[in-house]
């Protein structure tokens, strides 16, 4: 028997059992939304310290596939496992990027897509939040890369094409192409 006075996981509104209800958590938290054997199933929100939200499918529990703004402005949507952003998903900074692709760990990694409100962008390899791997950068200016990325710099071997048909080709160290 839980103590008088003491803060408790408590049902404060409908069936938080099998059905809809309200649970307001001892941690602060707050979920309204499906419930199954007790558990958050379903569609719900999950409002937490600070008014902060995370909207979308629960599981066992925890969220698998749903939407979280961040405090600092960012707004992801798509998978979860593990209370961390796994899978597909998109992630729209407040500077205006926008990356699509796999996330693992919380972090940019797999295949992607990223953009930048100038006009830039790069379509390929991202590893533990990165552009490492192989991939394709076009800027506004018309220019594109196609080749090799490290740590978020053009780095190894590649090809920039210019507008007007020249292109340079080889071994391109930390952005700048090496001379042959």
């Amino acid at each position: 028997m839980i103590p008088v006075g003491t803060n408790a996981d408590r049902c404060i509104e409908g069936d938080c059992v099998n059905g809809r209800g309200v649970m307001k958590y001892a941690t602060g938290h707050t979920y309204t939304g499906e419930f199954k054997n007790g558990m958050r199933e379903g569609e719900g929100v999950m409002t937490l310290p600070g008014g902060r939200t995370l909207k979308g499918r629960f599981q066992y529990n925890t969220i698998f596939d749903g939407t979280y703004a961040y405090p600092d402005g960012k707004v992801y949507t798509g998978q979860w496992e593990l209370r961390e952003r796994n899978g597909l998903g998109t992630l729209k900074y407040p500077d205006g990027r926008i990356y699509e692709g796999d996330f693992k760990a919380g972090l940019r990694h797999g295949k992607g897509i990223m953009t930048w409100p100038s006009g830039r962008r790069y379509e390929g390899d991202f590893l533990r939040g990165q552009r490492t791997g192989k991939g394709t950068m076009t800027y506004p200016d018309g220019r594109s890369y196609t080749g090799d990325f490290e740590d978020g710099e053009l780095n190894g071997r590649g090809v920039m094409t210019y507008p007007d048909g020249r292109r340079l080709e080889g071994r391109f160290e930390k952005g700048q192409y090496e001379k042959q």
